[in-house]
């Protein structure tokens, strides 16, 4: 699933990073049975390069939606079946069903939260219609992972006042 990019941005870029990181993620993957869908989408934001991270996290919130919809929509049916059969599959198959977020960069990971809070969101939404301890058994057996192309230290745009500012993220190889 790639972090969703505002269509503003978008044609500014010309190109979705996240959404060619995503595609080559699902490439990568497809033995294992990884399909790319896009469950989220954005309302543009001003750019949160240049933000520090309080007026991040208030900028980007209620930012990004599921595009899971309804019933009564009837584009996303297709998306929604998908994405129900792949959490069934992997239920029956006793393993966790594996989201990963894609994205390009990160740095104070607010996007990546806010994303996931959307997926979230959209799970429960698109699981809705399956009874209640179906539904419950489906979204136990989820996990969220991310995967980030590249991070980047707070500090190095931090302005001199701001004092929010988490340390940068570190990684240990797998």
């Amino acid at each position: 699933v790639p972090v969703p990019m505002g269509l503003v941005r978008r044609w500014s870029r010309g190109v979705d990073h996240a959404g060619l990181l995503a595609l080559g993620v699902a490439d990568s993957l497809h033995d294992l049975g990884a399909i790319r869908l896009r469950l989220l989408s954005r309302r543009h934001r001003p750019a949160q390069a240049a933000l520090p991270r309080m007026a991040r996290l208030t900028n980007l919130r209620s930012s990004m939606r599921p595009r899971v919809g309804s019933l009564q929509s009837i584009p996303l049916l297709g998306v929604r079946w998908k994405l129900v059969r792949a959490l069934r599959r992997a239920h029956a198959a006793g393993r966790p069903a594996v989201i990963v977020l894609v994205d390009d960069v990160t740095t104070t990971n607010a996007t990546l939260a806010e994303a996931a809070r959307a997926l979230r969101d959209g799970l429960r939404r698109a699981l809705l219609p399956l009874p209640r301890p179906q539904r419950r058994a489906l979204l136990a057996n989820v996990h969220i992972w991310v995967a980030v192309a590249a991070v980047t230290d707070p500090n190095a745009a931090r302005h001199a006042d701001d004092h929010d500012v988490d340390p940068p993220l570190r990684f240990d190889s797998v």
